[in-house]
Order: C-alpha cells, then structure tokens, then sequence
C-alpha cells in the first residue's frame, strides 16, 4: 500500500492544480483558453513535483517498494509518467479547445 502513496500525491496534485488554473485563467481572468492551458500544465507539473519532493523530504521510505531497496537501486516511482500523463492531458485538452472555437 506504501507505494501508492507518492504516486497519489503527484496525480492529485497534478490534475487539482491542471484544472483549477484552467478554470481561473479562463473563466474568472479571461484569458486566452490556449494561454491559460500552457500556464496550467507548467504549473501543475512544477506543484506536483514540490509535492512529491516535500513528502519524500518528510518520508524518504516512500520511494520503495521494500525496507530491502532502500540501498539506492530500488526506486518504483518515477516522475516521468506524471509528466507525460499531463501532457496528453493538455495536448487533448488543447485539441478539444480548437475544435470547439
């Protein structure tokens, strides 16, 4: 169960933060939807990636799988699938956004 923790901590983060910046910027600062998707993908990755690193400052145990891998050979979480996971996010988004107007 330990190592879905810091997994959640990145997707949570990640599409809270993607979708509340989108919502602001567009709805309640009008921005441009295309703008106001840009700033929120880089924002989203950089909270989520703080998150991540504050919770594994507070818990390093939380980055492996066993009490075994904590030789520095056994990470199970990388960053990498949030960043891309959110670009696709954003990439769709995007298309929808262009096809809509």
């Amino acid at each position: 169960m330990k190592t879905w923790i810091l997994p959640l901590v990145w997707y949570v983060t990640a599409l809270s933060t993607f979708f509340a910046v989108v919502l602001l910027g567009v709805i309640a600062l009008a921005l441009n939807p295309l703008f106001a998707l840009c700033l929120a993908w880089l924002g989203s990755l950089i909270a989520a990636l703080v998150a991540g690193s504050a919770i594994t400052s507070r818990r390093p145990e939380v980055r492996y799988s066993t009490k075994n891998q904590i030789d520095g050979l056994g990470y199970v979480h990388q960053p990498l699938s949030v960043v891309v996971h959110m670009t696709l996010l954003a990439v769709l988004v995007a298309v929808v956004v262009m096809l809509k107007s």
